[in-house]
């Protein structure tokens, strides 16, 4: 099966919401690096006091995940710069979560606030500049197919034919009504894979 190795062959390991086991039972549980010689161990850094409990847990480093700029501190641009030198100050590594926008307003309707266009790309570009300037161990994407946030990078079918067939099958969103679907704005489907390619080339 595929996985994401580091260039010893240690396994990633992205544990979501770490933060809420203590920084000492995690020390508990994960013991020394050598005792998990096959995997390399990412707490989720959130808020700001995040970064100092990953260090104390024994983790290997840590990782931001929200596409969100300015949804939580983790997520926000102008800390990422901070973020990395903290990290590998303390010998750790860290991995930097970009996306594409955010829109979750078909499962949370009163979370404008946090909502983020995808701007024809735009929102994407920036976030892949602002991450490759902070210059992070590595860099993960928010997400592959999360529709239900709006973060989705995978091919999308065009809005119209989408709705069309959700439509004639009688589906809704889950919410007791007919939810539109969201394409990439005219783009073609696979726009945001051929961009991340694009900028990753472009470095």
């Amino acid at each position: 099966k595929a996985a994401l190795k580091d260039d010893t062959g240690r396994l990633f390991a992205y544990v979501y919401d770490s933060y809420l086991i203590k920084p000492y039972d995690w020390a508990q549980a994960l013991g020394s690096r050598d005792e998990r010689k096959q995997w390399k161990m990412l707490g989720l850094w959130v808020e700001a006091g995040h970064g100092q409990d990953i260090v104390q847990a024994g983790f290997d480093g840590a990782y931001t995940y929200f596409a969100a700029n300015g949804f939580v501190y983790g997520s926000t641009q102008s800390n990422w710069q901070h973020m990395t030198e903290y990290m590998h100050q303390h010998d750790k590594v860290i991995s930097i979560s970009i996306g594409p926008g955010y829109s979750d307003r078909k499962i949370r309707p009163w979370n404008d606030q946090n909502w983020k266009p995808r701007e024809n790309g735009d929102y994407f570009r920036r976030a892949f500049s602002a991450a490759m300037a902070a210059n992070p161990d590595y860099l993960s994407i928010t997400s592959w197919n999360e529709w239900h946030e709006g973060t989705q990078l995978e091919d999308v079918m065009p809005a119209e034919q989408a709705n069309e067939n959700v439509k004639r099958l009688g589906g809704d969103s889950g919410l007791g009504t007919f939810q539109p679907w969201l394409d990439y704005e005219g783009q073609k489907p696979s726009f945001y894979r051929d961009l991340f390619r694009q900028l990753l080339r472009e470095g």
